[in-house]
This record gives C-alpha cells, sequence and structure tokens, in this order.
C-alpha cells in the first residue's frame, strides 16, 4: 500500500528536482532492522546514479549485518532551508526544508562479477566529496565494500 503524503503540496515528484537534491546532499542516512528488531540509522557519505544509491563501508559491520539478514533498507536526505520563528506559542515554530525519501532493496558489492560496478561508485564517490581525483589503486579498492540500493519508492518533499 502506498501512502498518501499528508501535506499534498510540499510533495515533489520531478524526478530531475529530486535527482539534484540528491546529488547536492552532503550526508545520506540508511535504516536498516538490527538483529532485535530495533530500526537503526546512520549517516553516510553517497552517491545516486541511474536509479541507484551507492555508499561504501569498512568490510564489517553492523550496517552490513543488517543488510545480509533482510536487504530491505529506507535511505533519507535532508536540507535545511531556513527556520521560522515563533511569535507566540513553541508549536508554532517551523522549519523550513527539502527531503528525499527512498525505500529500497540493498546489495553488497564484494564478488568479481561486481568488480568493475564497485570501481566505479567508488570513482564516483571519491568525485564528489574530494577535488584530489578519483586515483585509487586496488588495494585501496579492495580495502572496502560498496553496497547499491536499488530504489523502489522515492518520495519528496519541501516544506515551504
Amino acid at each position: 500500500m502506498v501512502r498518501q503524503m499528508r501535506r499534498s503540496s510540499q510533495e515533489v515528484t520531478d524526478a530531475e528536482t529530486l535527482e539534484r537534491w540528491l546529488a547536492e546532499a552532503v550526508v545520506g542516512r540508511l535504516a536498516t532492522v538490527d538483529e532485535d528488531g530495533y530500526p537503526v540509522i546512520k549517516p553516510v557519505n553517497f552517491v545516486h546514479e541511474a536509479g541507484k544509491v551507492y555508499f561504501h563501508c569498512a568490510r564489517e559491520g553492523e550496517k552490513l549485518d543488517d543488510i545480509r539478514r533482510d536487504s530491505r533498507v529506507g535511505f533519507e536526505m535532508d536540507e535545511v532551508l531556513g527556520i521560522v520563528p515563533t511569535t507566540g506559542r513553541g508549536c508554532q515554530t517551523s522549519c523550513l526544508y527539502r527531503s528525499v525519501i527512498i525505500r529500497g532493496r540493498a546489495r553488497i558489492l564484494d564478488d568479481d562479477a561486481d568488480a568493475a560496478l564497485k570501481r566505479r561508485a567508488l570513482e564516483l564517490i571519491i568525485a564528489k566529496y574530494s577535488s584530489a581525483g578519483p586515483e585509487m589503486g586496488q588495494a585501496e579498492v579492495d580495502a572496502c565494500l560498496v553496497v547499491e540500493i536499488t530504489i523502489e519508492r522515492l518520495s519528496g518533499k519541501e516544506a515551504r
């Protein structure tokens, strides 16, 4: 079941706009479910390309354990545009923001068949976050993992 956004006037559906927001975002947040059934949210550096989100991580850790147990993930980015202070009651204070929320399936890129895609994703991540250039040796590629999220559902919102 796909729920409608309560404030439909704030919904953003234009694909180019959502792609631009994802490209400009500095931090994304990955949501998984841990072994005890609790939701876990972790910030990650990421890139978005062709209906996929990619991030890199260590070769071991909670994110990977959660993804191996259940590939369903949530992903979110947001950008604060401004704060509208209250003129009286505190509940009238607002935060103006834009956000993209993704539901998808995560896949760990860690075998020979995924080697070229893993390297490409790492090059994109380096290009986004560094001016040094995407030069890296095989040892650097092997030292980390890349996770690919295939987007199944995407929604955008701009609170203005």
